[in-house]
């Protein structure tokens, strides 16, 4: 006879939103582990931490654990009742593969701590302030507003020697000349695939002969020495023959 059994297992993940260091406090004060077990626990491997018959039992557990961020599944395991008179096991077949290897059961043994009071001992109360407001009195009201409202002067304008014309039709501001028309090509659209012109020119292209050019390294002399012409600054004119009459108005 199949006997049904739950198992509430633990392979080390955290449920999103939690963060790993609150899980593993959770887990120890909840589970009352040490740091042997802890590791084990958070190994990657599957670990059962209850294994019951009971699914409402199972399933508390797992929404407890899961409550505290970590990430628990609940696996059905079925068992054979062993017969009255042991019977000799025929070999396995050859070919015939080999089941898989249940969850490693570490903590059989344990339970979940009794609900009481809180998992981390709550902040200290802060001391409330005493404020000393026995020299504060609040004045008299007597109903009227805190501002004194403001007189608004009202503004007059004197429009008598104002009228409005009659419009005639003629527009408030002069047209402007109206744009001279460009008369347009009868532009067509080529169907697809067409290959288009795209030569601009009929024209030949110029080719120069440039063997006898050649290019200057920067910073040399473009003028020859007969190109260059005399240095003016050392040029002494003769002005002896010069001189400066002195003119007077009369």
């Amino acid at each position: 006879m199949d006997a049904i059994t739950y198992a509430v297992i633990f392979s080390g993940g955290i449920v999103e939103g939690f963060a790993l260091v609150s899980v593993k406090a959770h887990i120890a004060k909840m589970l009352k582990v040490d740091a042997t077990k802890m590791a084990s626990l958070f190994s990657g491997k599957q670990v059962v931490i209850k294994r019951t018959s009971d699914k409402q039992e199972a399933l508390r557990y797992g929404h407890a654990l899961r409550k505290i961020g970590a990430d628990v599944s609940i696996k059905v395991l079925k068992t054979v009742t062993a017969p009255a008179e042991p019977v000799a096991s025929d070999p396995a077949p050859a070919g015939k593969p080999q089941q898989q290897a249940s969850p490693t059961n570490l903590f059989a043994d344990f339970s979940l701590a009794p609900n009481e009071g809180n998992l981390f001992d709550p902040a200290p109360a802060r001391e409330p302030v005493q404020v000393d407001i026995s020299k504060i009195a609040l004045a008299e009201h007597d109903h009227s507003p805190l501002a004194p409202p403001r007189k608004q002067t009202p503004v007059t304008v004197d429009i008598r020697g104002l009228s409005v014309l009659e419009n005639d039709g003629s527009p408030l501001i002069p047209a402007t000349a109206a744009v001279e028309k460009l008369p347009a090509p009868n532009f067509v659209i080529d169907e697809l695939g067409t290959i288009l012109d795209t030569s601009q020119d009929d024209r030949p292209q110029i080719s120069p002969d440039t063997s006898g050019l050649s290019l200057a390294f920067p910073g040399s002399d473009l003028l020859d020495p007969a190109e260059r012409k005399a240095d003016l600054a050392k040029l002494k004119p003769d002005i002896s023959r010069l001189k400066l009459e002195a003119q007077f108005d009369t």
